[in-house]
């Protein structure tokens, strides 16, 4: 199949095809009857992303997977798939052309904030270079990040794990089992010459981490191995076959059909909470998919209050693909004078001292997606545990209208990615970048402005905490129980995966 069928990291997206593309969008909803003001503005959404994106050096750099990630989850998707369906686009959404305004406003903001960074953030190597972290045997460090994440999941038995404490504060770095499937799945391609995108370690990785998932009733944690998979692929510029080809559609299928409901339902079901009823509860459908689909589809069509459906109707993952309809609703109350204010900012900022230093912190619950939603009367009084998703869109106009949207969101666009290109450096040169690619896909779209604010201190002490113990600890845990070998390892060179020249592994 060619060179036409290789997976890569886009470094960069022609701004032709996206004007060639956006005018095309722009005449199809015109002639489904949108608005023409909203279909401007989605122009100039697509327009200015492409822009941002390349500025931010595309996949490169975490600023520009934040960039892709916020403006395809946003508002994208979305948008072209209301197209297909031939809906107008500014249907099912309260101030439509407001909130595709404040989108706009964003993308802007996100383009001012990824030109400054790349005046700052330039260097290649990042915090590993610092650290002095040249090269890895990937395998071994893939098994002694498993290795981590068994000894923190029984961890629980023998320490506590209460706010304040050391348990807590680790697991709110520990990113050690998608770091282990990213690399697991990076050693799989090397060790094989391109033949292999699995091994045994990355298969077993993969089944326990999707499972997690599906019995915690998590779509995030459900989909979380699959993008892994991808992302090890596509930097390792892995050329694919029919049988990927027809492995990225069955999981597509699967998550449509079955690990969306399953996330719907399983909350629901989960009376008591406990353990043993999310196993029996996701064991129960995984032998009676039929009867899951037929419940999911009753409880669905019964959804009043936040589940505006943007497309007239249930779609599955689609709905998971756009804050349209969540975004529009904050937005437009926030119009008719319901400003929060800027205590949000004063509370995530407070959020990057931890508990143990600073015990007086103000209650986090105080703000954010749940305390939104009461504000907007769309949640039951007693209700403090349910998460609701807004864009960072929503939030900045929330707290302080255009003010915030327009210069506080390029503010912390501009620390957010001068802070974590620094800590990654070049995707190019390092891998590490790939952790928090993972981490944007969540934290760009759905995660608030204070997901980014949270993201620029605890993210990235994350990284340079998953950097380091990479380096200098898994490989003991991995050599422990393999043994010494002679794998290939990883060296940074720029000729490697995400370049023009052939993989840079080598025997040591």
């Amino acid at each position: 199949m060619g060179d036409k069928v290789r997976l890569q990291l886009p470094e960069r997206i022609p701004p032709g095809k996206v004007l060639l593309f956006s005018s095309l969008l722009m005449l199809v909803e015109l002639i489904e009857g949108t608005d023409p003001t909203y279909a401007v503005l989605v122009f100039c959404y697509f327009m200015l992303s492409v822009f941002a994106f390349n500025i931010a050096g595309g996949f490169t750099r975490p600023s520009g997977a934040y960039v892709f990630f916020y403006s395809t989850l946003v508002a994208g998707v979305g948008t072209v798939y209301k197209a297909l369906l031939g809906q107008a686009a500014d249907t099912h959404l309260a101030s439509p052309r407001l909130v595709m305004g404040v989108y706009v406003g964003t993308v802007a903001a996100l383009l001012m904030g990824a030109y400054l960074a790349r005046k700052i953030a330039i260097t290649r190597e990042g915090v590993a270079g610092v650290m002095h972290v040249p090269k890895i045997d990937l395998n071994t460090s893939a098994l002694g990040c498993f290795v981590i994440v068994l000894f923190i999941n029984n961890a629980y038995w023998i320490f506590p794990a209460g706010s304040g404490s050391i348990m807590h504060a680790i697991l709110m770095v520990n990113y050690f089992l998608p770091l282990g499937i990213l690399l697991g799945t990076i050693a799989a391609v090397r060790n094989s010459n391109g033949r292999n995108s699995v091994s045994a370690l990355t298969a077993t990785a993969l089944i326990y981490s999707t499972y997690t998932g599906m019995v915690t009733f998590s779509k995030q944690g459900m989909f979380t191995p699959f993008v892994c998979w991808i992302m090890g692929l596509a930097w390792s510029r892995f050329r694919l076959r029919l049988v990927h080809i027809i492995a990225i559609i069955a999981f597509a299928i699967v998550a449509q059909e079955f690990m969306t409901p399953l996330a719907n339902v399983g909350r629901v079901d989960n009376v008591t909470g406990t353990e043993q009823e999310r196993v029996a509860i996701t064991e129960h459908y995984l032998l009676h998919p039929l009867l899951l689909k037929r419940i999911n589809k009753e409880r669905v069509a019964g959804y009043s209050g936040l589940e505006i459906w943007y497309y007239g109707s249930p779609q599955g993952i689609f709905d998971r693909l756009t804050m349209l309809p969540n975004d529009s609703q904050l937005i437009d109350f926030t119009a008719h004078d319901h400003f929060f204010g800027y205590l949000p900012l004063f509370v995530y900022i407070q959020n990057w001292v931890p508990h143990i230093i600073n015990p007086n912190k103000v209650d986090a619950s105080t703000v954010g997606g749940n305390r939104y939603a009461h504000e907007m009367g769309q949640l039951a009084d007693e209700d403090s545990t349910t998460g609701i998703s807004f864009s960072p869109s929503a939030e900045s106009f929330h707290m302080g209208g255009w003010i915030c949207v327009l210069l506080v969101q390029p503010l912390v666009f501009l620390l957010l990615f001068a802070v974590t290109d620094s800590v990654c450096g070049d995707l190019r040169v390092q891998p590490w970048g790939l952790l928090p690619l993972l981490l944007f896909s969540h934290v760009a779209p759905e995660q608030l402005l204070g997901g980014s604010i949270n993201y620029v201190w605890l993210g990235n002490v994350g990284t340079i905490f998953a950097i380091f113990v990479c380096g200098y600890v898994t490989p003991v845990f991995g050599r422990l129980l393999k043994g010494r070998d002679r794998a290939p390892v990883w060296r940074a060179n720029l000729a490697g995966p995400m370049g023009s020249g052939s993989p840079s592994a080598e025997a040591v």
